[in-house]
């Protein structure tokens, strides 16, 4: 007894149907989704660890510089700006004019007020330095921060923000060793 196989009822099965490929489709597309969502807040906390790495170092290099010239020297940080900029304090003011120094946070960082909970009192940060001239003397290290404001101790929070969103960092002038530490903002504060 011959049997057709073309004939017969019993066929192999080659192939997906357009139903399985489109669930496949779905399932890559919903998890490629999350992957980029996942990335873009990976990368945003990598930018405001590193501008906040770099002004903690710009501040350092201030407060160097005024003790290697043996003259004060100054820091402004505009509120809602991205530049940083150093130069020769003298007769009561910052003069950025002929800057000795400058440094730009990336876009979308920005210098502000505050930011996160802002509740850096565990580490006693002292006031919120955007917006005043953050004053370095010679010797001494920060020593006061001048602006709208009267004469202030030697401490305080220069923040940074990515835009909009939640991600910030505060960098805090340590007065026990006098350095400056880095603090990221991720639902609490952490020292980087």
């Amino acid at each position: 007894m011959d049997i057709n196989w073309q004939n017969s009822k019993i066929s192999s099965k080659k192939g997906f149907t357009l139903v399985e490929l489109m669930a496949v489709v779905i399932i890559i597309g919903i998890l490629s989704g999350l992957g980029v969502a996942s990335l873009k807040q990976a990368v945003a906390n990598a930018k405001v660890r590193d501008a906040a790495f770099n002004v903690a170092a710009f501040l350092e290099l201030a407060s160097s510089t005024a003790k290697q010239k043996s003259r004060a020297v100054c820091v402004t940080a505009p509120k809602g700006e991205t530049l940083l900029t150093m130069g020769v304090y003298k007769n009561e003011k910052c003069d950025t004019d002929s800057p000795l120094q400058q440094i730009r946070v990336e876009s979308p960082m920005r210098f502000v007020e505050n930011c996160g909970d802002g509740n850096l009192s565990t580490v006693d940060g002292g006031p919120s330095m955007a917006g005043e001239i953050i004053l370095f003397e010679p010797q001494i290290g920060t020593s006061s921060f001048r602006g709208t404001s009267e004469k202030k101790e030697g401490k305080g929070v220069l923040y940074v923000q990515y835009g909009n969103s939640d991600g910030c960092a505060a960098v805090v002038k340590n007065l026990s060793d006098n350095r400056f530490l880095f603090y990221v903002y991720n639902g609490g504060w952490e020292q980087k």
